[in-house]
């Protein structure tokens, strides 16, 4: 829902920064938003029939999910930072500060990173120091404004409650906003994406729906964590959608291999292909580093990145 939004608002003001920097990463935003309704969150869908949350209990659920919801929340160094977890050797948190670094211009060397950036310039930093010269610029591009005010107050429903910007002031400022957008699409989604499989498809793990209530004390035995798990059906059924949800899909583009060629010129050239050749190298890092664990992290592998979410 958050993809439709910077997306609704971009195709309304024709705007620059999202006609070439963001298209290519909300292919199919609104196309995957207009099926869930009609299909797996649908009545008699698959969450009706075996989820504990079906039948209108994923809106509450959605609901109570948002108040948490913050523009720094979005960002992972912030969020990480907010979190007192900027420190933590985390897998999740090395990878993802990286993937933001090179996206961005600012971030932080991780111990998964053995070697420095392939240059000076990040990508939407890159980008977007070629067509705004001057902080001027940014605050005076109507466009650009109309863009951010629209996603921040109308389409988000006046998030600027939550920290979002409903202005853009300087180069910073849009570089952010715009890393924050091309991430929430990438890196962050395929994060909580492709684990899917792993952690679900072991029933036990996150049990789509209990047939008896939780225990209030501790005398449980083994029959009774049985008898509260799916029953065959259901489980089977959490099985087949988590494969089919949590699987690379088929029309599936790595993050950067967008074909399409959104800029012309030498300049954008230059920064996509620095920016491709970033990825190769955090991509290459990231295996020789999981050959030393038991248990390899591979989510946020430049080649596993989805460019745009996939259906």
């Amino acid at each position: 829902m958050r993809e439709e939004a910077m997306l609704l608002g971009g195709e309304k003001n024709q705007e620059f920064c999202f006609d070439h920097l963001l298209i290519s990463h909300f292919c199919y935003a609104v196309e995957i938003n207009t099926l869930a309704p009609s299909s797996p969150v649908s009545e008699w869908g698959i969450f009706h029939l075996v989820v504990s949350t079906g039948s209108g209990g994923h809106v509450d659920i959605l609901q109570r999910a948002t108040a948490f919801l913050t523009y720094c929340s979005l960002c992972p160094p912030d969020d990480l930072a907010g979190r007192g977890l900027l420190d933590m050797k985390s897998l999740y948190g090395q990878d993802a500060l990286r993937l933001w670094r090179i996206i961005s211009q600012r971030g932080w060397h991780t111990q998964r990173e053995t070697s420095g950036p392939v240059g000076e310039s990040r990508y939407v930093e890159g980008m977007i120091s070629l067509f705004y010269k001057s902080d001027e610029a940014v605050k005076d591009d109507p466009e650009l404004q109309a863009w951010c005010r629209e996603v921040t107050e109308v389409r988000l429903q006046r998030a600027q409650d939550w920290g979002f910007l409903i202005s853009l002031e300087s180069q910073a400022q849009l570089c952010q906003f715009i890393t924050m957008c091309l991430f929430m699409c990438t890196g962050q989604h395929v994060s909580a994406h492709l684990d899917q499989l792993d952690l679900y498809s072991w029933v036990p793990n996150g049990p789509c729906t209990m047939q008896n209530s939780l225990p209030i004390s501790k005398d449980v035995t083994e029959k009774d964590v049985v008898g509260s798990l799916p029953n065959l059906c259901q489980a089977c059924m959490q099985k087949t959608f988590t494969k089919f949800l949590g699987r690379q899909q088929p029309v599936m583009v790595a993050l950067g291999q967008h074909k399409e060629e959104y800029f012309l010129g030498p300049g954008p050239q230059t920064v996509l292909k620095q920016f491709q050749e970033e990825l190769a190298a955090m991509d290459k890092e990231i295996k020789v580093w999981n050959e030393s664990l038991d248990l390899p992290y591979e989510y946020l592998c430049p080649n596993m990145v989805e460019n745009s979410v996939t259906i």
